[in-house]
């Protein structure tokens, strides 16, 4: 008798990180540039199929009125499609300051960026399972998604997360700025 088992995951994504203290979190901001203000985190391939332009797009409304937040982008740059995203980042001049991207981290950085995160957004419309967002939920951060078949397992809508409409830069900056809030 065989069965399969739907997005089947490592049970070590899937336990509870221990919390760092609110003295280690802000010490951990400070190494980062970013003390005092909320975090957004993207962690995953940093490519063009992952829709990071819009979540910058959308960032870049956010930031007008949610003045102390910061958008990290970080993961994997084997396609180096890093390089063109800080050069879109940099036409917006006016919060290209609050956008940081990290390539390549150990997995002791990788922690420390989900330990300092305040939310997880994940923007891509291309996703068989999103094992970062997995992650995310073990480190007790609210997640956002994108509406799609494929992750609506991963959160509960509205109580682990949400979920923004496809390619809807407003559903997007709405999802968040929601989560920013609570």
């Amino acid at each position: 008798n065989n069965f399969f088992i739907r997005n089947a995951v490592f049970a070590f994504l899937i336990e509870p990180k221990p919390k760092v203290s609110e003295h280690e979190k802000l010490l951990l901001k400070s190494e980062y540039g970013v003390s005092d203000k909320k975090i957004i985190l993207y962690f995953g391939q940093i490519n063009q199929t992952k829709n990071l332009k819009l979540l910058i797009d959308s960032f870049l409304l956010i930031s007008d009125k949610i003045h102390e937040t910061v958008l990290i982008i970080a993961g994997a740059n084997s396609s180096g499609y890093a390089a063109e995203l800080k050069k879109y980042v940099l036409k917006y001049s006016i919060i290209s300051k609050k956008i940081k991207i990290f390539v390549d981290l150990t997995e002791t950085e990788k922690s420390k960026l989900y330990s300092i995160a305040d939310i997880f957004v994940n923007p891509s419309e291309n996703e068989s399972y999103c094992i970062a967002a997995i992650e995310a939920i073990a480190y007790g951060l609210p997640v956002v998604l994108c509406d799609i078949p494929q992750l609506s397992d991963l959160i509960e809508n509205n109580k682990t997360g949400v979920f923004f409409e496809k390619n809807d830069i407003n559903s997007l900056k709405n999802s968040i700025t929601r989560l920013l809030n609570e």
